[in-house]
């Protein structure tokens, strides 16, 4: 899968591993690095033990991202066709 980094406007390749239909992990173009593991309430960030839980509004979206200590890394809200726009903060809900 090829997909835009608009921050920096280049190409990347991802790999991802799906568990039925659910992402489970985000892995580097060449399959061996996991980037990302997808988790029932949150993701883990890259190889070290870095955690993250979502928070989600009574419609089911991601409202907040906080670390494992409770601190909060990013406030979302979304506009009436679903853009969504980071009120504080800066991770991201993926």
């Amino acid at each position: 899968m090829r997909i835009t980094d608009t921050a920096t406007s280049t190409n990347s390749d991802v790999r991802y591993i799906w568990d039925g239909d659910q992402i489970v992990a985000q892995l580097d173009a060449n399959g061996s690095m996991v980037l990302k593991r997808y988790l029932a309430n949150g993701v883990q960030v890259g190889t070290t033990n870095s955690y993250y839980n979502y928070t989600q509004d009574v419609l089911g979206s991601i409202s907040e991202l906080t670390a494992q200590t409770g601190k909060l890394q990013a406030r979302f809200d979304y506009e009436p066709f679903g853009s969504r726009k980071t009120l504080r903060g800066s991770g991201t809900a993926d």
